[in-house]
């Protein structure tokens, strides 16, 4: 229980400070460059993500070597020292703070990114995906307080604009810090028992294919679309507020169905619950080209409802697979490949939807996610007509 609920605290104040920074990087970003760099902006959040690429082994084996407790100790703080560089980035109008701040923040997401494992690795299998989402859930009272919490405090300090914002965020991962001590310090196995997992190895694994493609291309779904869609409802003639709401709503659907796919898999089987999620992300380009043809905030709105239903559904589906495929001595193994997989391909594709989007426009980038949702729509259909259908229902 303890485990649960320090997990579950520094998931609340990682998703609080990454949800910020977020929203608020590129703005801070695009204020500090000069006229002729402002295509630069886009590049401190894709720094973040090469970082947590090239730190997930580093952090994985780092926890396993020193144990859960003082692992994410030092991602929560390394989060503290972002922090510091991101409120010195804004004081003191400093690019090159922000790019620290943005290589912080990106170790901070790596250590992060093994959460929701470490709390799985530790319940009998019939309770790993609720553990998980329990977890998870604590992303939807910060995807609540994160706007909220931008709007009421970006003028509290007269310094410069976001100041006061910076300031508070230090006092949140501060408290985050503060989190990482609830967190049991058991190494699980001792590092020198954990298995070392070849890339080669991977195709032994049942539902390790499936559970990481499916993994990938929600993220990779997700990333495209709510990294061009402020462009494209700007480009629609709409306000910074219509991008605000959009946003906000979608970050709740992002996280809802926390509460809802472990029953989901229970009830109707893994495949069933993922065939759904897959289902919502095809309604969603549905919504986005009819929102962009008629320049229309509702079917916005209603397209990032889905777009996060989808990636919530697929993301811990995805996961409880990854989780149920590997022995305790494999796991850091198993872990560290996957979440590389992951942050890699999300991150690419992130790169390739704003070259679309600013070379070609919005339907050559609906049409490349439109072939990785019809991808993921074959993965699934294959393993519910070629296999037996995978499920969670399973006596410890």
């Amino acid at each position: 229980m303890r485990l649960i609920a320090g997990a579950f605290l520094s998931q609340l104040f990682f998703s609080l400070n990454h949800m910020i920074i977020l929203i608020l990087g590129s703005i801070v970003a695009f204020y500090l460059l000069p006229t002729d760099y402002k295509l630069l902006a886009t590049f401190p959040a894709v720094l973040m993500q090469i970082t947590t690429f090239i730190f997930i082994p580093i952090s994985r084996r780092f926890l396993s070597f020193i144990g859960h407790r003082l692992g994410f100790l030092t991602g929560n703080f390394c989060g503290l020292i972002g922090s510091f560089c991101f409120y010195f980035s804004i004081t003191h109008s400093s690019y090159m703070f922000l790019i620290t701040a943005m290589i912080f923040f990106g170790i901070h997401q790596s250590y992060a990114s093994f959460l929701r494992y470490i709390v799985a690795d530790n319940k009998p299998c019939c309770r790993k995906i609720q553990s998980i989402s329990i977890v998870i859930s604590a992303s939807i009272l910060a995807a609540l307080i994160a706007p909220t919490f931008i709007r009421n405090t970006q003028d509290i300090i007269s310094i410069s604009h976001f100041s006061g914002t910076a300031l508070i965020l230090l006092a949140v991962n501060i408290i985050g810090l503060w989190s990482s001590f609830l967190i049991t310090n058991n190494k699980h196995h001792d590092f020198e028992t954990n298995y070392y997992i070849k890339w080669s190895d991977l195709k032994k694994y049942e539902g390790f294919k499936k559970g990481v493609s499916l993994s990938i291309i929600s993220h990779s779904s997700m990333n495209m679309l709510m990294l061009t869609s402020p462009l494209a409802i700007i480009g629609c003639g709409m306000s910074v507020g219509d991008i605000s709401m959009v946003m906000q709503i979608h970050m709740l659907a992002m996280f809802l169905p926390a509460f809802l796919t472990g029953i989901m898999i229970q009830k109707f089987g893994t495949n069933n619950t993922l065939l759904f999620g897959i289902m919502f992300l095809a309604i969603t380009l549905c919504l986005f080209i009819v929102a962009h043809s008629q320049a229309n905030i509702l079917y916005f709105q209603l397209g990032m409802v889905t777009l996060g239903l989808g990636w919530g559904i697929l993301y811990i589906a995805s996961t409880g697979m990854i989780a149920l495929c590997y022995c305790p001595c494999e796991a850091s193994g198993i872990q560290e490949k996957s979440e590389m997989l992951n942050v890699g391909f999300s991150g690419l594709f992130a790169i390739i939807a704003g070259y679309l989007y600013s070379e070609f426009g919005w339907l050559p980038l609906i049409v490349t996610i439109s072939i990785l949702v019809a991808y993921g729509f074959l993965i699934i259909i294959s393993e519910i007509y070629l296999t037996k259908p995978t499920s969670v229902k399973m006596v410890h």
